[in-house]
């Protein structure tokens, strides 16, 4: 064969390894993709979510408050609000992330709230107790541990002077 006949045959071959190594890439890149959704579901739902879980947090805060101030009668009622926060909750739930929503009335559990200010007692109350729920807090338990995301906020009675 002279040169022009292995240039030409060669031409043929060349393609046709280049496509082979497209096809192989491409099969790669597919493997990839298939291994990294295999590897995304197998993952914990809540590291999932870890990137936006302080949003979460604070969109579940803005819509609390808002549920408060109509419970008060300071804001007009809706059932958005009220519905909102529960698939708030629902969603969060799902990923294996409880709610702490403190009752007023009730001893602060101080491993998953923090008091945030004090404000005295009236004569009919008990120091110490709740007075009133700032934001709530956020829990997980995995493995038997439980872990604390987020403490709640409260404010308490304090004694007076």
């Amino acid at each position: 064969m002279d040169r022009d006949q292995n240039a030409q045959a060669a031409g043929p071959r060349n393609e046709a390894k280049e496509m082979l190594l497209a096809m192989r890439d491409r099969i790669d890149s597919v493997h990839a993709a298939i291994t990294g959704l295999a590897s995304a579901r197998e993952q914990d739902p809540l590291d999932r979510a870890d990137p936006i879980l302080p949003a979460l947090f604070n969109l579940h805060d803005a819509v609390f408050r808002h549920a408060i101030a109509v419970e008060a009668g300071d804001a007009a009622p809706t059932a958005f609000v009220f519905d909102l926060l529960r698939l708030l909750e629902g969603e969060l739930e799902s990923i294996g992330v409880d709610v702490i929503r403190p009752i007023a009335g009730e001893e602060p559990d101080h491993a998953v709230m923090r008091a945030s200010s004090a404000i005295e007692t009236p004569w009919w109350r008990v120091p110490g107790q709740i007075c009133k729920v700032e934001t709530c807090g956020f829990i997980t338990e995995r493995e038997g541990r439980r872990r604390v995301l987020r403490k709640a906020s409260v404010v308490v009675y304090r004694r007076r002077d």
